[in-house]
């Protein structure tokens, strides 16, 4: 316990105004106005966003940990000498997980300075020299760190997307192999660190408003049909947290499945009959035909065909990589995705109408998952 106030102590002088502080430039007011101007004046938009580099470079506070940028912010970066070459911090087995164009948009003279964040758009991770002094140093530290901490007190989540930022942040301190790792189970390692911080808190995890675009695009990215991923999933997280792991998972687990058990689970720390209401919409979603479909139409791609066209970023290659099936991709089982959100559905509508008590229905939703 000593050594960990003594680390958290160490973050919390060393960080400005004791956070870990982030940028994310998609989120920035001057960021909107230029992509405005692309569609005004229909001018490039690499040129805009050249453009955008160079008369903000003096404005730009560079006292950021991380900055999630365009790729075109690369040498404005590295000119000012503040973000770390990755070489040595990653291995080269985790930079053999991207396309060799997008890897190529990161490095110069040899030296690999960000991670493409998607495989769909050219958002950088860039770690700034300044994290190396406040970072855990290992993933018990960042866990424990997430647990005790308070929101807003050591990161600091004001201009971000922070799920993002969690995640890189969780795979600088962890040095993992593997590209996979961070981009197919990502959804459920950000969901769930975001659940036990809050949960530790006792905080409303519901208040989160990035939780509602989730639902409609986002979170399709967490869908995960492999049974090793939970017990990763079960041993890095639940165990670590000291959290029992949600009871979710146990055949051919699926992220928006566990979205459902997620929200049952938190019946259980009080949520009240508005709230309620939304647990009864969310699983009516997913076990319906259309949100399937959709499912279907947008979890049709291949990492192979971006390798193949070399080129990820354009909408027409993208529309190749969703349209095509590759043996090497792990498909979600959606007859039992649909099965097992159909039964939750069901059983909810059942308890609801006899009036069960929140508690109850977080047991039985419980006892029904279990089934499958």
């Amino acid at each position: 316990m000593r050594k960990f106030l003594f680390f958290a102590l160490i973050i919390l002088s060393s960080c400005s105004n004791g956070k870990i502080k982030f940028l994310s430039i998609s989120n920035d007011p001057v960021y909107e106005e230029y992509l405005q101007k692309v569609t005004t004046s229909r001018d490039d938009e690499e040129n805009i966003v050249y453009k955008y580099s160079e008369d903000y470079k003096e404005a730009y506070d560079y006292n950021f940990d991380f900055v999630r940028l365009p790729a075109q912010f690369l040498k404005t970066l590295t000119d000012c000498d503040k973000i770390l070459s990755l070489n040595e911090h990653f291995s080269s087995d985790f930079f053999g997980g991207f396309t060799p164009l997008a890897l190529q948009s990161v490095t110069i003279n040899g030296k690999i300075f960000g991670i493409p964040d998607t495989i769909g758009d050219n958002r950088v991770i860039f770690y700034n020299k300044s994290l190396i002094d406040k970072i855990p140093a290992n993933t018990d530290e960042l866990f424990q760190l997430i647990k005790t901490s308070k929101d807003k007190e050591v990161f600091n989540f004001d201009k971000s997307d922070p799920e993002n930022f969690i995640i890189w942040l969780y795979a600088f301190v962890e040095n993992k192999s593997q590209y996979i790792d961070f981009i197919n189970y990502r959804g459920e390692i950000v969901n769930s660190l975001y659940f036990y911080r809050n949960l530790a808190n006792k905080t409303n995890y519901y208040n989160y408003p990035e939780l509602k675009s989730r639902f409609s695009t986002g979170f399709i990215s967490s869908i995960i049909d492999n049974e090793a991923s939970y017990l990763r999933y079960k041993s890095d997280l639940g165990e670590k947290l000291g959290v029992s792991p949600l009871p979710i998972l146990s055949k051919n687990g699926a992220g928006s499945s566990g979205w459902s058990i997620v929200y049952c689970y938190a019946i259980k720390r009080g949520l009240n009959e508005r709230k309620l209401s939304r647990i009864k919409t969310l699983i009516g979603r997913l076990s319906s035909d259309k949100f399937h479909k959709n499912m279907m139409k947008y979890n049709k791609f291949s990492t192979k065909s971006a390798h193949i066209t070399d080129d990820a970023s354009s909408d027409a290659n993208l529309d190749v990589i969703r349209s095509t099936l590759a043996d090497s991709t792990p498909r979600p089982d959606f007859d039992y995705l649909k099965n097992f959100t159909g039964a939750l559905k069901i059983k909810l509508k059942e308890l609801s109408a006899n009036k069960k008590s929140p508690i109850t229905i977080y047991d039985e939703l419980s006892e029904e998952s279990e089934k499958f």
